[in-house]
């Protein structure tokens, strides 16, 4: 037979306050990106910057990428999101000697097209699409954050 601990009136009270004052943080599942060497995982994405394209000679996008483990960044201008501007964009990232085994982005036709998908296939690079809530955002974290810092 089992006895129940005795339980004071200061300890109901210390449970009580501790239930009211808990913090109300949820943390959500996302799957977690295992990466073991550099340029092994590139993410990329499109920052919209079409409220100083006056003050920017015309460019209205940044194309932003990032090798996921060593956050190293590269950014180029674009004054439209066309698949032939970011295409050029990317070969000119991918002409400085650095390749991605995969590029991540996110579902855009700017990288979803068939233009684009040649300039991998001629570099060798996997492209894929992070949907859903377990996307892995680490580096896209990165990168929006470099994006602020810009503006």
């Amino acid at each position: 037979m089992v006895r129940s601990k005795n339980v004071t009136v200061t300890d109901t009270k210390k449970q009580v306050v501790d239930e009211i004052f808990k913090l109300a943080r949820k943390n959500f599942k996302r799957r977690h990106t295992v990466i073991n060497g550099f340029d092994e995982l590139w993410q990329a994405d499109l920052a919209d910057f079409q409220s100083y394209a006056k003050e920017n000679h015309g460019y209205k996008y940044v194309l932003v990428v990032i090798d996921c483990l060593s956050k190293f960044l590269w950014m180029r201008p674009l004054k439209t999101k066309s698949a032939s501007d970011v295409s050029r964009a990317m070969e000119s990232i991918l002409n400085k000697g650095r390749k991605p085994t995969l590029l991540q982005t996110d579902q855009g036709k700017e990288f979803f097209n068939a233009q684009f998908s040649d300039l991998m296939k001629k570099n060798k690079c996997g492209v894929g699409s992070c949907i859903g809530v377990g996307a892995p955002v680490q580096s896209m974290r990165h990168s929006r954050r470099a994006m602020m810092a810009v503006e």
